[in-house]
């Protein structure tokens, strides 16, 4: 009997895997989200928990709800991917654009002085088990541990607002010297940098204004960066490799 029941999971598994297909298909070439998610939702709901199907449910449904406009929706498919780990890497991708999504710029000027728990710096959760980021005494306080086969970073996501004249740092390196590259990407995914990292030493604070101008491409041929185009902009831990170190950023401000 046992190859009875192996055909019957097979034929289940198949009819699910072609349910998720026909939706795809359907959201793909009439833009139906609504309808898909109602076939990822009940693929999620009546999959046995820790089938692998079920995590290509999730993911998607988690995508359709973010299409449509519902974040906490899309949040709750995403996170049961992660808490499951039937799609790890992916949902947590997905989940980390659709929180920057909602946490990005959308007018200017912005200043964050750090004082209040309502600021746009995101912090990945593919770092986070490289240090904390907490407020404390009127700074966000970010911790990491430098490692260069994958730079740590905080980010911030930009709307359409216009052009960009200036950025503002306070800053102070704690616990050692530290090094800090900025970096802005465009709306066509091109990533400019300083041409020199900033160079933070412990213990003192440094104020930082940065204007477009200041930023060179990362890839010969892209060009210069537009200031009406920004579209993120990443701090990123460049120092080198050993024990933590703690960036106090006292003001951002974007002008």
């Amino acid at each position: 009997m046992w190859w009875w029941a192996l055909s019957l999971a097979f034929g289940q598994d198949l009819d699910g895997r072609m349910m998720l297909t026909d939706a795809l298909l359907d959201q793909a070439a009439h833009g139906d989200h609504l309808g898909s998610v109602e076939v990822y939702g009940r693929l999620a709901r009546e999959l046995p928990v820790q089938d692998p199907l079920r995590g290509d449910a999730l993911y998607w449904l988690g995508n359709a709800h973010h299409l449509l406009g519902n974040p906490e929706a899309a949040r709750e498919a995403l996170r049961e991917g992660i808490r499951t780990d039937l799609c790890p890497t992916r949902c947590r991708d997905l989940l980390e654009a659709v929180e920057l999504e909602q946490a990005r710029a959308t007018e200017l000027p912005l200043v964050w002085s750090f004082d209040a728990p309502d600021h746009g710096l995101f912090h990945p959760w593919r770092f986070g088990d490289r240090g904390p980021v907490q407020l404390h005494q009127g700074a966000l306080m970010w911790t990491t541990l430098p490692d260069p086969r994958q730079y740590n970073r905080l980010v911030m996501g930009f709307d359409e607002v216009g052009p960009v004249a200036a950025i503002g740092l306070d800053l102070e390196a704690r616990g050692r010297d530290m090094r800090l590259q900025v970096v802005v990407t465009d709306r066509r995914n091109r990533q400019f940098g300083l041409p020199d990292a900033l160079r933070l030493r412990a213990g003192q604070r440094a104020q930082v204004r940065l204007e477009p101008r200041d930023f060179v491409p990362v890839e010969e041929g892209s060009g210069v960066l537009d200031r009406t185009a920004f579209a993120e902009l990443w701090l990123v831990d460049i120092t080198p490799q050993g024990s933590q170190v703690t960036l106090a950023i006292h003001q951002l401000e974007v002008r």
